[in-house]
């Protein structure tokens, strides 16, 4: 079986996190996501690979504090995603700045496909 994402979907993701400003992706590139990971690493971004999500999600929201930006954690869906839980909830309590007039309610992008 073949996975392959939409190619929409990719060059949608790319444009936000360049529009953004991001450099840096955390995650564990499984066979859904590949493509994308790929796709990230052509565009200049940087991606750092981790042993499990939940580390990657406290490693996304370490950059998104000290870059002042939203970290970006990408992994696969079902227990990629479960595991990404604590450090999401973490990420949503320590939001530690905002951007313009809103504040952020999470400093860390989600990408499980």
């Amino acid at each position: 079986m073949e996975y392959e994402i939409a190619p929409l979907f990719v060059g949608y993701a790319l444009r936000v996190f360049l529009f953004q400003g991001l450099k840096y992706v955390f995650g564990i590139v499984g066979i859904p996501v590949i493509e994308l990971g790929m796709a990230l690493q052509q565009a200049g971004l940087h991606f750092v690979g981790m042993r499990n999500e939940q580390a990657a999600c406290y490693a996304a929201q370490a950059i998104g504090y000290l870059t002042k930006r939203p970290g970006v954690c990408l992994v696969v869906s079902g227990p990629g995603f479960l595991h990404t839980l604590g450090g999401m909830a973490n990420a949503q309590i320590n939001c530690w700045y905002a951007a313009g007039n809103i504040t952020l309610k999470f400093n860390v992008y989600l990408l499980a496909v």
